[in-house]
């Protein structure tokens, strides 16, 4: 094993869903980040103040505010003003890309943990077929709990009417001789709806799952948890 990524050796536990690209609209868009956002506070209080985030930067006051408190016209008429992926802007119909918006919490809002989440969606060109994911600290109680763990999972797939959704993480193995990171994905549960594929990078290297149920209509593979992580490289000795 070479360099582990910024000295740590996972990164980036996450929930993600997707489905088929699909065209709904921005106040449709609105409507499921408020169907999310409130699935998550009822889970875990705090865990659905969700800010928007048009800027990589720190919150100000003047920022739009929770979700949960924005009502859903006004959170789409702030969507289709800031958050379209590319040109053209107002008034002009969103184009190609559709909308990007990233979500963020504050750590007094949300019991010491913090979350975040990307959204790309109304956009042909997903990227890796994730137009959501959900990003939760890696010492939330949530990852001690599969039961939490499973209602946000489907918590996401019924705010989305998502065709599949996973939860787990990455493992970084090291970097190749290329200094090119090599990477392993690890999920600790997958659920796929019925005559529906999650993409092969969310689950290819995860192996045979431990138990594989019949929910909603889809299937709930889990697996072990939580993984087994790589140790860190031995410091070379001076010659």
């Amino acid at each position: 094993m070479t360099d582990s990524f910024f000295g740590e050796s996972e990164w980036g536990r996450s929930f993600v869903c997707g489905w088929v690209p699909r065209r709904e609209g921005v106040l449709r868009l609105a409507e499921r980040l408020k169907a999310m956002a409130v699935a998550l506070e009822g889970i875990q209080p705090g865990l659905g103040r969700l800010w928007p985030q048009f800027a990589a930067r720190s919150l100000r006051p003047d920022d739009p505010g929770y979700l949960l408190d924005c009502p859903v016209e006004d959170l789409a008429r702030l969507l289709d003003r800031r958050a379209r992926s590319a040109p053209p802007q107002l008034p002009a119909p969103v184009g190609r890309d559709g909308y990007q918006v990233a979500l963020a919490s504050r750590r007094e809002d949300a019991m010491s943990m913090s979350c975040g989440a990307n959204i790309w969606v109304d956009s042909d060109r997903y990227a890796l077929d994730e137009p959501v994911r959900l990003s939760i600290d890696h010492d939330s109680p949530i990852w001690r709990s599969a039961e939490m763990a499973r209602r946000i999972l489907l918590g996401l797939v019924d705010a989305w009417d998502a065709e599949w959704a996973t939860a787990g993480t990455v493992i970084h193995l090291g970097l190749d001789e290329g200094r090119a990171l090599i990477a392993q994905r690890q999920p600790w549960m997958a659920w796929v709806a019925t005559g529906h594929e999650a993409p092969a990078l969310r689950v290819r290297d995860a192996g045979a799952p431990l138990d594989v149920q019949a929910v909603r209509d889809g299937l709930m593979s889990t697996w072990a948890w939580p993984p087994e992580l790589p140790q860190p490289p031995k410091p070379r000795l001076s010659e």
